[in-house]
Formats: structure tokens, sequence, C-alpha cells
């Protein structure tokens, strides 16, 4: 998010397997926010003042995302190791 005053950008990253409707309002802590979709040349002109500011924040979502599936794994894999010893034949 990038604003001055009463203007500004707001950029969603969305999982594209998830449907992402856009509305002209935005409602948040007692506050309504008017918003219009940026297209064309104002789309062109966001991504050449504010594009690396966005790919930082895309980059840091996703690198805790896959930090996230990481944990998961290896606790899986903790999970799956024996907890006793097991003897297999003849304890003699």
């Amino acid at each position: 998010m990038r604003f001055a005053k009463n203007e500004g950008h707001i950029g969603v990253l969305h999982n594209p397997k998830n449907k992402l409707e856009f509305t002209n309002k935005l409602s948040l802590d007692g506050f309504e926010f008017d918003l219009k979709k940026c297209e064309g040349d104002d789309l062109i002109s966001f991504w050449k003042d504010h594009g690396s500011h966005y790919e930082n924040c895309v980059k840091r979502v996703k690198r805790d995302q896959k930090k996230k599936v990481m944990e998961q794994k290896r606790e899986d894999r903790t999970r799956n190791f024996l907890k006793t010893e097991i003897q297999l034949g003849n304890t003699k």
C-alpha cells in the first residue's frame, strides 16, 4: 500500500485459484474509501513508480509462505520417527 494525504495505491496479491472480486468501496475501522481499478496508462505509471516496492512485498509474502511449508514438512518428518526402540527376533 502506498498513499499520501487522500490518495494512494493498494496492490493485491491473490491466488489465481481463488476468485477476486473488485468493488468501488472499501470500509475499514469505520472509514470508507472510494476505489478505482488502475488500468491502462495509470497502471503502467504505477508499475514505474511503485513496482519495486510491490515486488519486495510479494517476495516477503512468498518467503513467509515457503517458510511455513518447510516448517510443516520438518514437523511431518519428525512425527514419523519412532519414539521407542523396536527389537526384532530373539532377545537372548
